[in-house]
């Protein structure tokens, strides 16, 4: 469907011939962005409703055609613009799935037109460049393009938040300084510095209206949201019952509702009392979304599943015999069938909770996958994650056929990352189902060497910076590597903020002419955080993910608090970032002056 609906005008032909040539100077410089396709051929149909395309036969590409302009006119000043810009492009045939709303500098689409001859109707044809991945060379992360977007106010904003959170003391501490300041400033004045500060910088919003502006920036950047909800439990926390963990189910219904595409049509949503949201749910209508790109959200089991249950079935795992009975076609026996579940090294309490625990699962899952929004399953701690694995390699079997819908997180920082991902691919193998991985290097290092350490058992993490990139950039090629053969059966999002990786898996997208957009393969990193990369990937065409916190001020910022303790690494992995920004402020502040 075509961005533009107008009625078609007919215009006196110097200026459309004027028009014309100013999308030929246009396409001097080329970038990706899909929505120049999409206005280039709304508009020149618009314009010349006669128009057709003819196409060389020879290309350096297979299943590729080479495109030539044809005269627009045999006028001199016609003909000095066509020889300063007769290029030959590439282009695929197929048009792009994803639609990027960046704002292009220059359109990108290369068209073969004969405006002389008006004789054919309908014949006019657009053949996206984004189809191709640029190598590695094409990606710079400077700071004049990166931040152009944001205002003098949000640069200020993020010199300030990473400049408090390169103090160790203040991340370390952050929970309980937030609990201090909220009692000595007031709920009031507490809220207001927090929104202008950290919770501004990391969390989109506590209701839909501010989820939705924060979904409408980060679309217009090329971007797309991935949305996390702060929810989660750990071994200590003993919860009561059931009820906790429903009320998470309903508020995960209302996070696939605001990620769907769909979502921003007038529809009825979830209503919910939740602590978490504080309001009812999408009760007006917003603009409806234009972008094709899979939608995504984050789940954590253990919002819906006690941590306790997950490390007891984790232990299980461990003794050979129990993991025969516990394997993952018998947890996926129980999703199919909604069987009550008997597995001996349970007693009955597990198990009625595990029963418990499987429906909501299936019923957020299936609730998902018909909204078309994938659910990455987030990977915890390592006395967590053989459950976590099992139940989503479960949930895979019944929702990855035939594309992936449930998709699992490894962390390559764990010695035992990559065999696991080879595992688990034979599985889904014999299983007959997709598979769908979001590549982490890992956020609990500390914690992880602290808990080996007081357990005496051998450390699972990677012994050096070094080793854990040979292990993510190894894990990466072979996913790569499948996926552009097994594009429909292997998705994966690379979740980095790492330059070197990022560059290294563009370059392997060019090497195995994996598309930016083809949706197979996407990039992500957290919201607030690493724009430079971000950015660039997303005005080359590239699909990326903002993982971005939803909810309130008392929901959120212990959750923040929880992740900036784990994620030292990524904190310090900031000055790069800060560095680029600093120097785009003051060139920002001196221009101004």
């Amino acid at each position: 469907m075509p961005i533009l609906s107008a009625p078609r005008v007919r215009l006196r032909h110097s200026t459309a011939r004027a028009l014309h040539s100013l999308f030929l100077v246009q396409n001097r410089s080329l970038t990706r962005s899909s929505v120049a396709f999409e206005t280039y051929r709304a508009t020149c149909r618009l314009l010349f409703p006669s128009m057709k395309q003819k196409l060389m036969t020879t290309s350096p590409y297979p299943s590729v055609a080479t495109c030539t302009r044809i005269p627009i006119s045999s006028s001199p000043r016609t003909a000095e613009v066509r020889q300063e810009h007769q290029l030959t492009h590439v282009a695929r045939v197929e048009a792009p799935r994803q639609t990027s709303f960046v704002k292009p500098q220059t359109l990108s689409a290369s068209v073969s037109s004969n405006l002389e001859d008006i004789s054919m109707e309908n014949a006019f044809t657009v053949l996206p460049l984004s189809r191709f991945a640029p190598s590695a060379e094409h990606l710079e992360f400077d700071a004049e393009n990166t931040f152009r977007a944001k205002t003098l106010a949000e640069m200020a904003r993020t010199l300030l938040v990473f400049r408090a959170c390169s103090f160790q003391v203040l991340v370390d501490n952050s929970i309980e300084l937030t609990t201090l300041s909220r009692r000595l400033l007031g709920p009031r004045l507490f809220k207001f510095i927090m929104k202008a500060t950290f919770y501004g910088q990391f969390v989109a919003g506590p209701g839909v209206k501010e989820f939705s502006h924060t979904m409408y920036r980060l679309r217009s950047l090329g971007l797309q949201p991935l949305l996390a909800v702060p929810m989660e439990e750990d071994v200590q926390e003993n919860r009561a019952g059931e009820s906790w963990y429903d009320g998470n189910l309903e508020q995960m219904k209302v996070c696939v509702d605001l990620s769907r595409n769909d979502s921003f049509d007038s529809v009825s949503m979830h209503q919910t009392n939740s602590n978490h949201f504080g309001q009812s749910v999408l009760d007006s209508a917003i603009p409806r979304n234009e972008i094709s790109a899979r939608p995504m959200m984050q789940l954590k089991i253990t919002a819906l599943m006690s941590a306790n249950l997950c490390k007891r079935i984790s232990e299980c795992l461990q003794e050979p015999s129990q993991a025969r009975q516990l394997s993952a076609q018998a947890i996926s026996h129980c999703l199919q069938h909604g069987d009550s579940c008997n597995f001996v090294c349970l007693n009955k309490s597990e198990n009625e909770h595990l029963a418990a625990s499987l429906t909501r699962l299936d019923i957020i899952a299936q609730y998902a996958k018909h909204h078309g929004v994938r659910v990455l399953v987030d990977a915890e701690y390592t006395y967590l994650n053989p459950a976590l694995s099992l139940i989503t390699l479960a949930l895979m079997s019944k929702y990855n056929c035939p594309e992936p819908f449930v998709w699992n997180t490894y962390q390559c920082y764990l010695k035992s990352a990559e065999k696991s991902i080879m595992q688990d691919i034979q599985l889904s193998k014999e299983m007959g189902c997709g598979f769908g991985v979001k590549l982490v290097r890992g956020a609990y290092m500390d914690k992880e060497r602290q808990l080996a350490q007081v357990g005496g058992y051998a450390d699972p993490i990677q012994p050096s910076f070094e080793d854990t990139n040979k292990s993510y950039h190894s894990a990466l090629d072979q996913l790569l590597e499948l996926t552009s053969r097994h594009s429909d059966s292997y998705h994966m999002i690379i979740a980095t903020h790492n330059e070197d990786s990022v560059r290294h898996a563009v370059q392997r997208m060019y090497d195995l002419s994996i598309p930016p957009a083809s949706g197979c393969i996407s990039f992500g990193q957290l919201f607030g955080m690493c724009d430079h990369v971000s950015l660039t990937l997303g005005s080359k065409g590239y699909l990326v993910y903002k993982s971005v916190p939803f909810g309130t001020i008392e929901s959120v910022l212990p959750y923040l608090a929880r992740r900036a303790q784990e994620n030292r690494v990524v904190l310090a992995g900031i000055r790069r970032e800060q560095e680029l920004l600093r120097k785009a402020f003051w060139k920002r502040i001196t221009l101004s002056a």
